[in-house]
């Protein structure tokens, strides 16, 4: 009887042992049944979100009240379009700030642009607005000479866009900007992927005051230039129409990961290769053909890349920029080799690895002192 009721209990322990593991497997298999349900419902809704925000960012632009705005109406195209700055066409993200913002605080009225005396070359420096130091070391080195030969003149405007996590430098700039007088505060969210708006507006400010510059530069303040090698060496003695150079690519593939500050869509731009691009750090532009832009590129979907916007839109102005010898070292200096030394005496342009004063001013020293014995 004692054997019995033990069978009967290693049996009885058994089932349970054998219900329990049953059990296990089961909810084993229910959690990854919850987990793969919840990754495609994550993934449907992401998808979801992102074609919302797709539609969401294909807005129209505008210029009002003296800046270029957002608007999400289509005006009806008319046989004046093309002349016609109201009636514009762009994409940008959803991050740009609201039409209302303000102007330059120093409402946009250059010195150097007065009494139809336009400089020969602008140099439009992209900054943000806590740079003011860079800003200061830029103004007494690469930007300080003004005159050239054959009367050649020079100038710089800092382009800075809105930050939205503080104000604390609103003020300043503020007070740079009429100090100064070589600021355009742009109405957008200082973003890379806001630069193709902040070009634009710069365009739309020195179009209409600056009408007669012969070039402009499109740069960085986390570079240096050799302005006299660019201005006596790279730019044509007789200024020329129609003209675009810098360090240029061609073959470039649009980025297609959606999480790359430099992702483009298919529905922006749907080629499996770009036309031929300009490093954003440097590119040149005849006033013309910065004219033409404006026009034409306002009437097109805007590209969020400012860089890649420029070589679509001289594509269908079938221009093609001229790639420059020795313009743009794009690889970042770091110190004081005999590689980065001829770097800085070859090129026009310098990208400096770490963008603070000391380093400006510190290569920009070099430029002068070394490179002049070359």
């Amino acid at each position: 009887m004692l054997k019995v009721r033990h069978k009967f209990k290693i049996r009885h322990d058994g089932d349970k042992r054998s219900k329990l593991s049953s059990f296990s497997r089961r909810s084993h298999t229910f959690f990854i049944i919850i987990v793969v349900l919840g990754s495609l419902l994550t993934y449907m809704m992401s998808r979801a979100l992102r074609e919302e925000q797709n539609r969401s960012v294909e807005l129209y632009m505008r210029i009002r009240d003296g800046v270029v705005v957002l608007d999400n109406t289509l005006e009806k195209e008319t046989a004046q379009e093309s002349l016609h700055e109201e009636n514009v066409v762009r994409t940008q993200m959803d991050s740009v700030t609201s039409p209302s913002a303000k102007a330059n605080p120093n409402n946009n009225t250059f010195g150097f642009c007065k009494q139809n005396s336009s400089p020969y070359l602008l140099a439009i420096v992209f900054s943000k607005d806590e740079a003011s130091s860079l800003r200061g070391v830029i103004r007494d080195t690469w930007c300080k000479r003004k005159d050239f030969s054959n009367g050649r003149k020079m100038a710089c405007v800092f382009a800075i866009g809105e930050n939205l996590e503080t104000k604390r430098y609103e003020q300043l700039v503020k007070e740079e900007g009429l100090h100064h007088n070589d600021i355009i505060k742009v109405p957008a969210t200082d973003d890379v992927r806001n630069s193709t708006l902040k070009l634009m507006n710069v365009f739309h400010q020195v179009t209409s005051q600056c009408k007669s510059v012969r070039y402009i530069l499109r740069t960085e303040d986390d570079v240096i230039i050799n302005m006299e090698k660019l201005m006596d060496e790279i730019l044509p003695t007789k200024p020329e129409t129609k003209y675009a150079g810098g360090r240029c690519m061609e073959k470039m593939k649009p980025h297609r990961n959606e999480h790359s500050n430099f992702y483009v869509s298919v529905e922006e731009f749907s080629q499996e290769f770009y036309p031929p691009i300009c490093y954003g750090m440097g590119y040149l532009l005849s006033g013309d053909l910065m004219h033409a832009i404006f026009s034409t590129g306002l009437r097109h979907q805007l590209l969020p890349l400012d860089d890649v916007f420029i070589g679509v839109t001289l594509d269908r102005l079938h221009v093609k920029p001229k790639n420059l010898d020795n313009f743009l070292h794009v690889k970042s200096i770091r110190g004081a080799t005999s590689s980065s030394n001829d770097a800085v005496c070859k090129n026009v342009i310098v990208h400096v690895h770490i963008n603070t004063v000391e380093n400006v001013r510190k290569w920009w020293q070099m430029m002068r002192d070394v490179c002049s014995k070359v």
